[in-house]
């Protein structure tokens, strides 16, 4: 046998992925079952981060001091050879990239307070529905759903499959990693669908199926699946920033960062709910930002809510989850999913689930992933096991081959190919393993191929389903696996991590007014209790429980339950007269839109006083918080949402002076197809010192060449030379229209032409605008594109 620390969930990830082959030694070259090597970053450079001393003050600091304090530090990195990789301006650091001299100089400098390793953070997947009813997701209503925001931090978002494309969804994009809605691999898809996918009669239904919910992505990974954990803290605050709730990372490391940890703390102390994967290398090692206090790390159990063989075990544990076999959604065509049918194509077992095998073959020092497609049909047969673990098998010629697994997959052991062979050995058509009694749930393990001996499809099913084909032999059936699928089976704790972040949402849509440290409680209060009595290493508190946590809050409530905020139902177009409050009230009004529409407008008119509004979908908006603003003097305000998502939307109307007879009117206008002008109003703030910037995206339906673009913005900033703004078409091609001009003057509100020549106008066009000195800030009100 072949030993090696490989991790098994990561190895599956980066087969899926086809990326770099990896390298192993061969202890024993003619083993029954071998072990992948040890996982390794591909080609990641070594960072660090450089945390900075708190600079002295003396009363408020200006705007050239906090500036000059910047250029010092940048001057300081530079002289050591340091090149920035990412900069935190919150946690006062950036991550680095230097030489060894440099960061010793770097580490002895008085103004440092400390450097440390940029950790590295990878995916935490191996490659079913049944997940779903496991953690009673089916008995709980996520009408409610709207008032919550889910932050998924991974690889991306195919906004192109059939259960997630409706959905609530907006993205922000780590630098280098692409768009948030291009995938790179399938992996955040994979846990996406498992919180939302969208119940629409194909495909799967997730935990919050209904449209409801709000889907922010945060792209950090491409297809290498690895990241630094600098990027992952700037990620969780732009989760934060973005309204989250709950923020899910299916993903880790093994080794602590103080940055990471800091950065998690404060966010969490903000009231984000952060919910991490336990690590997948089946020992008692921590894995991070997991087993940081301020993050909930989550288990994976099986279908018979056994131990998954890959779970970590830990005194960090606090929850468990399905994670094995669990379908979900893919990058269109990235899937594999296979079917046991009668002759007359109807199920062989109606509702069992089918997993195609992940196949591996040797090739030199490498392993190559491949997926056994095809159908096969013929009577089946099984192939009984002896009690001294011999398999007889007998003639399967023109048969399928039923037969049960000798030994489970442990870390570092893969015997999957042990019955495999004994049927094709037998001449088998296609091969089903059934789970044995030592782990009778659903499993779907590596068959690894040492001598590339197995051409034929091959698949797991969980003892109860064998026992029903069990009584079906010498029927004939077809076993079909085909590729090309929306939908595919991954195994890890990275999958058992959505469930309880999709049930701490779902929980919490039912009692808004909960903090997330009382749905934190509730959650491992009600748990089911697995393993040994009371909380233990391997399962944390237990099995999450949806229905058990909202029957605990009905009775116990939260520890300061808030008066919920008055709301009144807007009905479309149809206004409401004579409103009226006192200086500094607040008068609260929500709007349900539809999917698709065009626009959305608040409107206050008539009456005396000041009234302002503010705008925000799925929760009630703030000054600080808003999807639009408008504050004029006087009852007369505006804000126009251009292509809004659908869902509940929320306006606010403050008396900055008492008002009396104010009218307001909410409405939508269905889209149409041939306009030239697009415009996107919401509000987007412009982070501070930061040269990566924020983008507005326009989504362009126009179906034509861009030609000559006309560019009209509006940024509201109190120093507008501080900016750079980049127009950005959808292939990618960058043109700036404003850099560093205008000294201290307030607001750019200007109209700008550019040539893009025949590339097509339609997709994502983006606005990008950076602030690149210190002190003074502001936001992106609105900008339109017109095409001539």
């Amino acid at each position: 046998m072949i030993h090696s620390t490989y991790q098994p969930p990561l190895f599956k990830l980066i087969s899926i992925f086809s990326l770099s082959i990896l390298f192993f030694t061969a202890f024993a070259a003619n083993a029954a079952s071998f072990t992948p090597p040890s996982a390794k970053a591909p080609d990641l450079e070594t960072r660090y981060i450089v945390k900075f001393k708190e600079p002295m003050q003396s009363g408020s600091r200006t705007a050239t001091a906090t500036a000059a304090i910047s250029l010092t530090r940048d001057s300081l990195l530079s002289a050591n050879g340091a090149e920035v990789r990412t900069r935190l301006p919150r946690m006062n650091a950036v991550s680095v990239k230097v030489g060894d001299k440099g960061l010793a100089k770097l580490r002895g400098n008085a103004d440092v307070e400390y450097v440390e390793l940029d950790q590295p953070r990878r995916f935490l997947s191996q490659s079913s529905t049944w997940g779903i009813g496991e953690v009673e997701a089916t008995l709980i209503s996520d009408e409610n759903a709207g008032a919550i925001t889910v932050c998924i931090i991974d690889s991306g978002y195919d906004i192109a499959s059939p259960d997630l494309m409706d959905n609530n969804h907006s993205g922000s994009n780590d630098f280098g990693t692409g768009n948030w809605f291009e995938p790179g691999g399938s992996h955040g898809t994979h846990v996406a669908g498992t919180i939302a996918a969208v119940n629409n009669s194909e495909g799967v239904i997730g935990i919050l199926p209904n449209r409801q919910i709000n889907i922010h992505i945060v792209k950090v990974f491409n297809e290498s699946g690895w990241g630094y954990s600098s990027s992952l803290v700037a990620a969780v605050q732009t989760c934060a920033d973005n309204g989250a709730n709950v923020v899910n990372m299916s993903l880790g490391g093994g080794l602590p960062s103080n940055t990471e940890r800091t950065g998690m703390s404060r966010v969490a102390d903000a009231g984000v709910l952060l919910i991490a994967a336990a690590g997948n290398d089946g020992n008692s090692a921590l894995s991070y930002p997991a087993s940081y206090d301020s993050v909930v790390s989550v288990a994976a159990i099986d279908s018979n809510r056994d131990q998954a063989e890959f779970s970590q075990f830990n005194s960090r544990v606090e929850l468990s989850a399905p994670g094995v076999a669990i379908l979900s959604t893919v990058g269109v065509g990235d899937g594999v999913q296979s079917s046991i049918t009668r002759t007359d194509g109807t199920e062989a077992v109606p509702n069992a689930v089918v997993v195609p095998q992940d196949h591996y073959i040797v090739n030199g020092e490498s392993y190559l992933y491949s997926v056994l497609t095809g159908e096969a049909s013929g009577e089946l047969s099984e192939c009984l096991l002896s009690d001294g673990g011999i398999y007889n098998c007998g003639d399967m010629t023109n048969k399928l081959c039923l037969i049960e697994r000798r030994n489970n997959q442990a870390p570092g052991v893969y015997p999957e190919v042990d019955p495999v062979l004994a049927c094709v050995n037998a001449g088998a058509e296609g091969v089903i393993v059934y789970s044995n009694l030592d782990r009778p749930g659903l499993q779907s393990p590596f068959l690894v191929d040492e001598n590339a001996a197995v051409n034929i499809p091959t698949v797991s099913v969980d003892r109860a389903t064998a026992a029903t084909l069990q009584s079906m032999l010498g029927t004939s059936l077809t076993l079909n696996t085909r590729s090309g699928t929306d939908y595919a089976f991954y195994n890890g704790t990275s999958m058992a991590t959505p469930h309880v972040v999709g049930v701490a949402a779902l929980v919490w849509s039912q009692f808004p007014e909960c903090g997330a440290q009382n749905i934190r409680d509730a959650l491992a209060a009600t748990a089911i209790d697995l393993g040994t009595t009371g909380r233990d290493d391997i399962f944390g508190f237990g099995l999450v429980q949806s229905a058990a946590a909202v029957s605990y809050l009905s009775a116990e409530g939260c520890e300061t339950p808030p008066a919920p905020p008055v709301v009144i139902e807007l009905a479309n177009k149809q206004a409401l007269v004579n409103l009226s409050a006192e200086a500094g009230e607040v008068l609260n009004f929500s709007l349900r839109v539809p999917n698709g529409q065009e626009d959305l407008t608040f409107i206050t008119a008539d009456g005396t006083g000041n009234a302002d509004i503010f705008v925000q979908r799925g929760r009630l908006p703030t000054a600080e918080d808003n999807a639009c603003a408008s504050a004029q003097q006087g009852s007369s305000e505006l804000c126009i949402i251009t292509n809004p998502p659908g869902g509940r939307w929320f306006v606010s109307a403050v008396a900055a002076e008492s008002f009396n007879g104010v009218t307001l009117v909410g409405g939508f206008n269905p889209p149409t197809t041939s306009s030239n002008t697009f415009t996107n109003n919401r509000n987007v703030r412009i982070p501070d010192n930061d040269p990566r910037g924020r983008a507005s995206v326009i989504e362009s339906s126009y179906d034509g060449v861009s030609g000559l673009v006309k560019v009209e913005v509006r940024i509201k900033h109190t120093f507008i030379g501080d900016l750079q703004v980049d127009v950005i078409h959808p292939d990618g091609t960058s043109v700036t229209v404003h850099q560093n001009e205008g000294g201290d003057a307030d607001n750019l509100i200007a109209t700008y032409f550019v040539d893009f020549g025949n590339r097509s106008a339609l997709g994502p066009w983006r606005l990008l605008v950076s602030d690149l000195a210190g002190a003074d800030t502001g936001m992106i009100d609105s900008w339109t594109i017109t095409f001539e």
